[in-house]
């Protein structure tokens, strides 16, 4: 077995963006599912990295106990623990805060639209979204996220934190560098997708000519850290217990 990048989602309509360009044009093999059911997570020891993408969990509850939500954080607390390199955007980030004892609040954000995240000290020296000053991004109403112990800010406040990373191979990205301004408009114009508080006050042409005039600098961001993300997955390796007869305890 060839452990393979794997890129879950969990709508077949909500993919990776701009990342599945950089993958497309390089010899990386990947998997590409959508997340229906607990069965659909492969064993970890499969995965040389893993991404989680998707609009923002907006309506997740913090006090879901479903199935598919106790397999799927249990598949991600098992990767971090084995350091496959992971990447959750979105509904990804917040997965990766749950699974790893940090909070989703019951309180939902409200910000929708382009924006640029300062980076912190910590994320400008980031392996992954370093190099910059801030993380430019397509925001999305989503729950509010309580960083888990020991992770460490890249971008935002702590209070509201845009990016953070665990240990040296796993990263979370609250809002959208992946997006393209036309998924964008595609989320925009579902029927339901956003809550009645929101939908009141905003501009959709307005928030996608706004994505369209900065698309280059967030579709450059995205390539960076695509391509940064993969060169993290060519450099891991399972650790392969030894068999029976080569072990020295037998």
């Amino acid at each position: 077995m060839t452990p393979e990048l794997h890129i879950f989602k969990h709508r077949d309509d909500v993919g990776p963006g701009w990342l599945l360009d950089v993958l497309r044009d390089g010899p990386d093999p990947f998997r590409l599912c959508t997340v229906r059911s607990p069965d659909d997570f492969p064993i970890a020891l499969a995965c040389s990295g893993v991404v989680i993408v998707g609009r923002s969990l907006a309506d997740m509850d913090p006090a879901d106990r479903s199935p598919l939500l106790r397999a799927e954080l249990a598949f991600v607390r098992t990767a971090v623990g084995l350091g496959i390199p992971y990447l959750g955007l979105g509904d990804g980030a917040l997965l990766l805060a749950r699974a790893m004892l940090g909070r989703v609040a019951a309180a939902c954000t409200t910000a929708i639209g382009f924006r640029e995240a300062p980076l912190t000290a910590a994320g400008r020296d980031d392996p992954l979204l370093g190099g910059r000053e801030s993380l430019p991004a397509a925001d999305w109403p989503c729950r509010k996220v309580a960083l888990p112990p020991r992770a460490v800010l890249l971008a935002g406040a702590p209070e509201e934190p845009a990016a953070f990373r665990l240990v040296d191979a796993a990263w979370g990205v609250v809002p959208h560098p992946e997006v393209t301004p036309a998924a964008f408009g595609d989320w925009l114009a579902e029927p339901g997708a956003l809550g009645d508080a929101v939908t009141a006050h905003i501009d959709r042409p307005a928030l996608v000519a706004e994505l369209e005039a900065r698309a280059a600098v967030q579709r450059e961001a995205a390539y960076t850290m695509a391509r940064r993300f993969l060169a993290r997955t060519r450099r891991f390796c399972h650790v392969v217990p030894p068999s029976i007869d080569e072990s020295p305890h037998r």
